[in-house]
C-alpha cells in the first residue's frame, strides 16, 4: 500500500508538459527582449562609489544626467546606444595625503545592454581606522589573562625571559 502511495504522488508531481517545442501544454519559448538599459557602476576595490555624475548622451544627441547610487551603479535606457561620460571628483586631501584630481572618462559607442565597470583596485580614499585587538590566554602555569596586544607583547617577553613568576610590574 505504502508503495502504491508514492506512485501516486510520483504520478501527480509529473503531469503537464516540458517539452521546449511547438506542440504541448507549456509557457512561452520565446526568450525575453533585449535591454535598452546601458549602465555604469563605480566602484574603488570592493566600496561603491555614490554620487559619481555620469552623463548618458544618447544617438540621437539627447543627454540625461545621472548620478551613482549608494550601490555606485547609475542606468538609463538608450534604445540606439550613444556615449557615457563619468566624471570623478575628490576631496581636498588633508596633508600627508596626496591630491586626486578630477577624472573625466568617456565611453564611445555603446549599445544597449552595456554594463560598464570602472574604479581604482583599491579604496584608498576613505579614511584608515584604528584596530584595536584584545587577546585572552591561559598561563601554562594556570593564571588566566586578557589584555591588549602592546600588554600581551610585554607578557610574553616576560614569560620568555622568567616563566609566569611576577607580571605585576608589566601590566602598569
Amino acid at each position: 500500500m505504502r508503495h502504491l502511495g508514492l506512485a501516486l504522488l510520483l504520478a501527480s508531481a509529473c503531469t503537464g508538459s516540458i517539452s521546449s517545442g511547438s506542440g504541448g501544454g507549456g509557457g512561452d519559448d520565446t526568450p525575453p527582449p533585449p535591454s535598452n538599459k546601458v549602465a555604469v557602476t563605480v566602484a574603488d576595490g570592493a566600496t561603491p562609489q555614490a554620487n559619481v555624475r555620469v552623463l548618458f548622451q544618447a544617438a540621437d544627441g539627447s543627454v540625461v544626467t545621472a548620478m551613482t547610487d549608494a550601490t555606485g551603479i547609475a542606468s538609463t535606457d538608450m534604445p540606439a546606444g550613444g556615449n557615457v561620460t563619468v566624471i570623478r571628483t575628490y576631496p581636498v586631501a588633508v596633508p600627508p595625503a596626496v591630491q586626486k584630481y578630477p577624472e573625466v572618462l568617456t565611453y564611445v559607442g555603446v549599445k544597449p545592454g552595456d554594463e560598464l565597470h570602472l574604479g581604482h583596485e583599491i579604496d584608498d580614499t576613505s579614511d584608515a581606522s584604528a584596530i584595536n585587538v584584545k587577546v585572552s590566554f591561559i598561563c601554562p602555569i594556570g593564571s588566566a589573562a586578557s589584555a591588549p596586544l602592546g600588554t600581551l607583547i610585554k607578557m610574553w617577553l616576560a614569560r620568555t625571559l622568567s616563566p609566569c613568576l611576577n607580571w605585576s610590574g608589566f601590566l602598569a
